[in-house]
């Protein structure tokens, strides 16, 4: 303990030097767990985002051979016995029922084509950024924002908008729509034709029976997934036809961009790794050789070599410690101001970006802190076998 407090005390003879390697140890802690939060925000957000669009898992009915359009829908005593089957798990927060239909949809000024989804919570579906949301049992709609460009609408008070769609049960129907609000996917090809309703009042307008296209499954623990299907699979072994697809199935761009992340991921942090390496080793070598003199003299008055050593290495620990502990505070710091500032990333493709956060988990944090503080005790290898090898009087020359 004695030389660990000479070390402190001799970091702050020459406080330029020491608060300039502090500064390094600083950036470069920050560097990598800033970097590290990125690419863990963008795998988890992105995951989040596609299970709030698709649910953790979906539920069709397979269109097998020559079979009638009718028969791809899931009946109300199917829809029936899923959720009462779901409805003994605990993990499922909730079940949607979406129907889709898709037509012609038009005002005085001119029509275009649309594909609509009927859901029980329309107003949970998306993002409106003019008007209202749609309820249950409203008889309006909700429209993408370029989709209302197409149909020259400038404001959305008094707008009728109407719909030509078809069923096989009751072939084509038309009817008056009220526009209740526009909304945006932040993807301009879906939101060239995108319609949202209420799925009670679609069934009214078709003249079908109660049924849906795709019922959508949302847990609270995404890891119970599989195991719920597995359970949904054999309790419904005696209903044909049905087909279960988890949101990784269903979005398969995801495996793909996470792909391109990893590789990104593995060059980038390769690089980083190396340069950080490199710049500390270099910073402490430097800063230690400087000192050769100072150790030489200290072994003249007294000091074992061995001493010495421990006296290098408890100075490298309190350099380290004290840059890593700051620089996990400041990126802390950092990415705080970053969520407050809103600062948006719009991918290519998109029409609206995603809120910049930097995700800092415990794992990276203790992984990049244990790499920099191994690094800087690295450094110190070569000063100790310098020391080793030299005796006082080639210590005292510095040669």
């Amino acid at each position: 303990m004695f030389l660990f407090k000479i070390g402190w005390d001799n970091l702050w003879y020459n406080k330029k030097r020491t608060l300039l390697i502090i500064l390094l140890i600083i950036v470069t802690t920050m560097a990598m767990i800033l970097y590290n939060g990125y690419i863990q925000y963008t795998k988890e957000g992105m995951a989040l985002g596609f299970i709030e669009s698709s649910g953790n898992f979906q539920i069709t009915k397979e269109f097998l051979g020559m079979a009638e359009p009718e028969d791809v829908l899931i009946s109300e005593e199917e829809i029936e016995e899923i959720k009462n089957i779901l409805s003994s798990v605990n993990d499922v927060k909730s079940v949607e029922c979406v129907l889709e239909f898709s037509g012609i949809i038009g005002n005085e000024y001119t029509s275009e084509i649309f594909w609509g989804e009927a859901v029980d919570n329309p107003e949970k579906k998306s993002k409106v950024i003019d008007g209202v949301p749609v309820f249950s049992g409203e008889n309006k709609i909700v429209i993408g924002s370029l989709l209302a460009e197409k149909l020259n609408i400038d404001a959305i008070e008094d707008q009728y908008l109407n719909i030509l769609s078809s069923s096989a049960e009751n072939g084509i129907s038309l009817s008056s729509f009220e526009l209740a609000g526009i909304t945006t996917t932040g993807i301009p090809q879906n939101d060239k034709g995108l319609l949202i309703a209420a799925r009670d009042v679609i069934i009214d307008f078709l003249g079908i029976e109660n049924s849906a296209s795709v019922i959508k499954v949302f847990l609270n623990d995404d890891a119970e997934k599989h195991t719920i299907m597995n359970m949904l699979k054999n309790d419904l072994q005696d209903s044909t036809g049905f087909v279960l697809r988890d949101w990784v199935e269903l979005n398969p761009n995801y495996a793909q961009i996470n792909t391109m992340n990893a590789t990104q991921y593995l060059i980038i942090s390769g690089i980083l790794s190396v340069l950080v390496f490199i710049a500390l080793m270099q910073a402490l070598i430097s800063a230690f050789n400087e000192r050769l003199r100072e150790f030489g003299t200290m072994e003249a008055i007294g000091f074992k070599k061995k001493d010495v050593i421990v006296l290098m290495l408890s100075e490298t620990f309190w350099l380290a410690l004290i840059g890593i502990v700051i620089g996990v505070v400041c990126s802390y710091g950092f990415a705080l101001i970053v969520r407050s500032s809103h600062i948006e990333i719009i991918p290519p493709g998109y029409s609206e970006g995603y809120k910049l956060i930097f995700y800092l988990t415990v794992k990276d944090i203790v992984k990049n802190s244990l790499f920099i503080f191994f690094t800087c005790i690295c450094a110190t290898i070569y000063p100790m076998i310098s020391v080793m090898k030299k005796d006082v009087t080639r210590l005292l020359k510095n040669d």
